[in-house]
């Protein structure tokens, strides 16, 4: 009897490894979207939880078979391309179709590692029947439309332009029965062309272009399809209610209708840190041992204005906590030599000797509003003004270095969103707090509503100090500098 139950349970997750497809449990707005035959369908929900690039790659796998199980497809073979925004994000959907195809159906001789994905080069999967999938990708020419002419077309973001929907549109109709998929949060890229071509013509009544389906983060969207109970995590947790609660809380209010709910537009009313407020200004701070960061931004506007900040972390528990310890700030133009003299009375006034911090960021280089060629400031320039003042003999012997925040991967255009979206889950969780020395931190917390204006300079450079720990997946701890204030 055992082991006839362990030769059936055997055969069970050889099946599920060879058909995965076959045994998910798709979600109400899954199969809604899924159900439907519309020749240019539109999957909107916010990020991650309702499952949408999991039905879109669903619904071109089906296709590629020519069986799918809610509506009628050809049965030829066909052609379908997976639509990116850049090869980083074709590698993660790469690994997300290898998780869903049937094995037993696609040639023998296609191969797939998380590093290379299908092929560096001309990454494709192909079926045994003839159907192939292409990867491709809209920055870098990796999009090329030349006479190409396909069967089922997948973004799975929002389309970098209107001009690469409407090609691609225009070579799935080539083959009649072709279809353009989109299944996408509308963030990264211009949405509000697209918006309007899911609407009915007012003026002459005539059908939306796009049909669109839209999921909001519910309970009642996480509980699948002829089942009663909600998805779990991994970790076992149920996503019922509550949990819904808890993402949204953990969510900077003005994204919640687009990152959660899927919605055309965010919320621009208030100050981006709603959940700020004056219980976490501090008079005194607690006697802790701190890893001591600092801070500066080198201007604002069209100012020379230097703003910089002390900021202790306490790494004590599994989450660290953050303290604004005291900050620099001028009402007018300074010069480097002028701020080298006031940081070191900052730290000076703090007991913390230059030495003992575990972390200094700056800025890039600064020079001012465009046309205004008075000088720059610059991390290096500072050092150097820091280094004279302490009585080294090169800036180079400075310890920290005063790095430079950095750019490119992981710190390009969504480098901002990251970062406050680290300091609102600090304040969520009760890890964050602003010592009365920190006014001018404090006003920007309260006021800021996302504009570039002269309550961001404080804010971002409360961000640079905390540069490692928003962007290292690692969270790796410097423990070599730690100080007792207090």
């Amino acid at each position: 009897m055992i082991a006839t139950r362990r030769a059936q349970v055997a055969t069970y997750v050889e099946r599920r490894a060879r058909r995965p497809l076959d045994y998910i449990d798709w979600l109400p707005p899954q199969h809604r979207w899924l159900s439907s035959a519309a020749p240019v369908k539109l999957y909107r929900a916010g990020n991650q939880a309702l499952g949408k690039t999991t039905a879109g790659l669903g619904e071109v796998i089906y296709r590629c078979l020519g069986s799918h199980p809610l509506i009628e497809v050809p049965s030829r073979p066909i052609e379908a391309w997976v639509i990116c925004a850049t090869w980083q994000q074709s590698l993660a959907i790469q690994q997300k179709l290898w998780d869903l195809l049937p094995k037993d159906l696609i040639d023998p001789r296609v191969r797939f590692d998380p590093k290379n994905g299908f092929h560096a080069n001309n990454p494709l999967v192909e079926f045994l029947n003839g159907s192939i999938i292409r990867f491709k990708t809209t920055k870098q020419g990796g999009l090329n439309l030349s006479s190409a002419s396909i069967d089922v077309a997948l973004f799975d973001e929002p389309p970098t332009s209107p001009r690469i929907f409407g090609e691609l549109l225009k070579r799935t109709m080539k083959a009649g029965d072709g279809v353009v998929l989109l299944t996408l949060t509308p963030v990264n890229a211009p949405t509000e062309w697209l918006k309007r071509i899911t609407l009915e013509n007012p003026e002459t009544g005539d059908a939306p272009l796009v049909a669109d389906y839209h999921a909001r983060l519910v309970a009642e969207n996480l509980i699948p399809v002829g089942r009663s109970e909600p998805l779990r995590l991994k970790d076992g947790t149920p996503c019922d209610a509550d949990w819904v609660a808890h993402v949204i809380r953990n969510t900077l209010p003005h994204e919640v209708p687009v990152v959660c709910h899927g919605e055309w537009e965010m919320s621009v009313e208030g100050n981006i840190f709603s959940a700020y407020n004056e219980s976490m200004r501090l008079e005194v701070l607690p006697d802790l041992e701190y890893e001591i960061r600092f801070g500066t931004d080198h201007g604002h506007g069209g100012n020379f204005e230097e703003y910089a900040l002390l900021v202790g972390v306490d790494n004590s528990e599994r989450h660290p906590s953050i303290y604004a310890i005291d900050e620099y700030t001028t009402d007018g133009e300074t010069t480097t030599d002028q701020d080298a003299e006031a940081i070191l009375e900052l730290c000076h006034r703090n007991h913390i000797p230059w030495k003992a911090l575990a972390r200094a960021y700056g800025d890039r280089v600064y020079a001012g509003k465009q046309g205004k060629r008075l000088g720059k400031k610059s991390n290096q320039k500072l050092m150097r003004a820091l280094a004279l003042l302490m009585g080294l003999a090169s800036y180079k012997q400075l310890r920290p270095q005063i790095r430079t925040v950095k750019r490119g991967e992981g710190h390009g255009a969504g480098s901002v969103q990251h970062g406050i979206e680290y300091l609102h889950e600090s304040m969520v969780g009760g890890r964050f707090f602003v010592s009365a020395r920190c006014p001018r931190l404090h006003e920007s917390l309260l006021k800021w509503d996302g504009r570039d204006d002269e309550w961001k300079h404080a804010i971002d450079t409360l961000r640079y100090s905390l540069d490692d720990l928003i962007f290292d997946k690692r969270k790796r701890r410097n423990r070599g500098a730690i100080y007792m204030y207090g």
